[in-house]
């Protein structure tokens, strides 16, 4: 995904359990950041549609820096744990 400073990041996530079945990981342990390209991080709120489901947005700062940026997603679902990051590229308008 490639965006300019001041668009807005949106993603949706879902969480499955190992039959396909969307489920809720535990809230004491979703955490949703953004990383700049320096590596500096800002937790961002996002969004439970449903079960399982979670919409994220985030506005990017109108002076923000050019570069690769990441979604960081870490979550907990009874003794499983995952950790993903979603790339995207920031680019100059």
């Amino acid at each position: 995904m490639k965006l300019n400073p001041g668009d807005t990041v949106s993603y949706y996530f879902y969480f499955k359990d190992k039959n396909g079945a969307l489920i809720d990981p535990d809230p004491s342990t979703l955490t949703f950041d953004v990383q700049d390209p320096s590596g500096n991080e800002t937790s961002v709120t996002v969004t439970k549609i449903q079960t399982g489901t979670y919409e994220f947005n985030y506005n990017l700062p109108t002076d923000a820096a050019l570069g690769i940026w990441k979604v960081l997603v870490h979550a907990e679902i009874g003794s499983f744990i995952s950790s993903e990051s979603v790339p995207f590229k920031v680019e100059a308008l």
